[in-house]
């Protein structure tokens, strides 16, 4: 199982369209690049739990690449850049 936290604990995945489209086609392209089977995926306002199946070894290069792709098209959604403080 996966959790992770955003930066500053602010709310940067609360629920709307886009946020949700983001956090599932970065979960799926990073699965399919890895070979990772998603359970139950759960994102909250500040956070996510996601529960997979690793059966290669590959769950810390599958999870660098998926926080690093939601990241960055987060970022780029709300205007935000580097790691700025609000």
């Amino acid at each position: 199982m996966l959790n992770r936290r955003c930066t500053q604990r602010l709310f940067l995945l609360r629920p709307d369209d886009e946020t949700n489209n983001a956090f599932i086609y970065c979960l799926a392209v990073a699965a399919q690049r890895y070979g990772i089977d998603v359970i139950l995926p759960v994102a909250e306002s500040n956070h996510h739990h996601t529960t997979i199946f690793d059966r290669h070894g590959r769950e810390p290069e599958f999870t660098q690449h998926f926080h690093k792709l939601l990241a960055r098209c987060m970022n780029a959604y709300r205007g935000r850049w580097e790691n700025c403080a609000i």
